[in-house]
């Protein structure tokens, strides 16, 4: 027999039993692989993914690492903690990435042109994504009149 834990009442009042918080939170929580991001940023910087994840300090891959980092927080929700520990590092280094590539875009041609095939590959990405729960949803609607015909 399986014993259920109460879920205190302070914590989302009217909420009896976590069944019911797991429900809310598939609803209201962002899913988002951070690891399809830094593809991007390594595509568009031509660097290692292993160099960009890594503490090595070659200026194409700490540029790869500005991009994400900006990339990761304007796209997301996720906070500067969360983004960090994906890349190893703290909330403030994260900050100051963020803000170092806001100064790039700004200053330094090069890091605005490959930021910007970044969030062009990442607009790809999302159409390709749209495109494949199109066609799952094309299949489905192709069984549902199968079915309704039999």
């Amino acid at each position: 027999m399986k014993i259920k834990e109460k879920l205190s009442p302070w914590v989302y009042p009217g909420i009896a039993n976590r069944d019911k918080l797991k429900a809310l939170n598939s609803f209201t929580a962002l899913s988002v692989d951070l690891s399809q991001f830094i593809d991007i940023c390594v595509l568009a910087f031509n660097v290692d993914r292993d160099d960009v994840m890594g503490r090595t300090r070659i200026h194409d891959c700490v540029l790869a690492r500005h991009a994400f980092a900006k990339i990761a927080k304007e796209n997301t929700t996720l906070t500067y903690a969360a983004i960090g520990r994906f890349l190893g590092r703290d909330h403030a280094t994260i900050h100051h990435s963020c803000r170092t590539a806001e100064n790039y875009i700004e200053t330094y041609p090069y890091f605005e042109e490959r930021y910007d095939v970044c969030l062009k590959l990442l607009k790809k990405m999302e159409v390709v994504k749209d495109a494949g729960d199109l066609s799952a949803l094309a299949s489905r609607i192709e069984l549902l009149k199968q079915k309704n015909e039999d």
